[in-house]
């Protein structure tokens, strides 16, 4: 059995949230899974992580949990003292924000955390480097690259070419097309891109197109620098 312990999952609304239901859900058909989550404001997270404490407790108590996984760093340290309590081998998965969060105390404690776990997942190569950088031995960290299920999104999908066409307001048929897709925070880079990369990959083809699909703070000033 894994026991899986997450602080972002439905009905909270976003990325982390999405991985950790269908990584919850999808596991489910190779193996036993007890799920410990959270779905609601993050302001009561103290209060969940004292839950999911003794909660797990319970589970690890009563039911014979091969592995813990923790659902991204800033769980870490409750991993690191029920790897204490039992020695059971313990996961967590470092997705980029709650591994460079920029607090000192917050760096100095959970780049400590990820260390004394067995293993890191690391969602990509950057955030790999990134738990390298804070001191997380090599054996230790490994990136998994998320998965796309191509089938949802094809049974999802209700936009044509044509439809994408009369959205943008140009004929992108033959066209080259970059896309991002995602909450528009500085920390994403879709401004720097825009001013940046864009107009250098532009010089070498004039046929490419950036598409960008998302809500967030940085919208208005994105908007200006498309204008």
């Amino acid at each position: 059995m894994i026991l899986f312990i997450t602080r972002k999952y439905p009905p909270s609304i976003g990325g982390m949230q999405k991985w950790s239901y269908e990584l919850a859900n999808r596991m489910t058909k190779f193996t036993r899974i007890r799920t410990i989550a959270w779905g609601r404001s993050q302001l009561f997270l103290p209060f969940f992580i004292a839950y999911a404490f003794f909660r797990a407790i319970s589970v690890l108590l009563s039911r014979r949990v091969q592995v813990i996984h923790i659902g991204d760093s800033l769980l870490s340290p409750l991993g690191v003292i029920l790897r204490c309590l039992f020695p059971i081998p313990v996961v967590v998965t470092a997705h980029g924000l709650d591994v460079v969060f920029p607090n000192r105390v917050y760096q100095w404690f959970i780049s400590r955390c990820l260390g004394r776990v067995d293993l890191v997942i690391c969602v990509s190569e950057h955030t790999r480097k990134q738990c390298l950088d804070r001191g997380v031995p090599a054996n230790k960290c490994k990136a998994i690259l998320h998965g796309v299920d191509v089938e949802e999104l094809a049974s999802t999908s209700k936009c044509s070419p044509n439809d994408l066409n009369s959205i943008v307001g140009k004929d992108l048929t033959n066209a080259k097309i970059l896309l991002t897709v995602g909450r528009l925070v500085k920390r994403k880079g879709v401004r720097e891109f825009i001013v940046d990369t864009l107009p250098q990959i532009l010089q070498r083809r004039s046929d490419v197109h950036y598409l960008i699909v998302g809500q967030g703070p940085q919208r208005p000033l994105i908007k200006r620098e498309i204008a």
